[in-house]
């Protein structure tokens, strides 16, 4: 890191985010995004890769939050079923807190730690998933 005559300070922080960047790039190694990324044109892939590519940009552009609205809404089962355990998987391993808007409870009940519902624009419920 010094190669580049940091001082202390700067050193510390670019030490925090490399190690930042480690944990997500493992993340995305960990379920294939790394390959996928970089192996093959846009257009060459399929919906469901397509997804797993932009949650791939998402995780490693997002800061504080990254927030996720309906990214299953175009998917078949199965593809959404592979990208829930990817989901799942978000928070633990990057550090990463994730605002999940969804219509469909099933993914909302897999996936958070509280549940916020909404009706005519006002919070209806929160709730812990059981």
């Amino acid at each position: 890191v010094n190669a580049l005559r940091l001082t202390t300070r700067e050193q510390m922080i670019a030490k925090q985010i490399l190690k930042e960047i480690r944990s997500r790039l493992q993340f995305l190694s960990s379920v294939g995004l790394d390959y996928l990324m970089l192996s093959r044109p846009a257009g060459t892939l399929s919906g469901g890769e397509s997804q797993r590519v932009a949650l791939g940009r998402a995780i490693l552009a997002a800061e504080t939050l990254l927030i996720m609205d309906e990214p299953l809404a175009s998917l078949d089962s199965e593809r959404k079923a592979e990208l829930l355990g990817y989901f799942e998987r978000i928070p633990e391993i990057t550090g990463i807190p994730v605002l999940y808007i969804t219509h469909a409870a099933d993914e909302a009940e897999r996936l958070a730690k509280t549940v916020l519902t909404m009706k005519d624009g006002r919070i209806a419920d929160i709730r812990t998933p059981a």
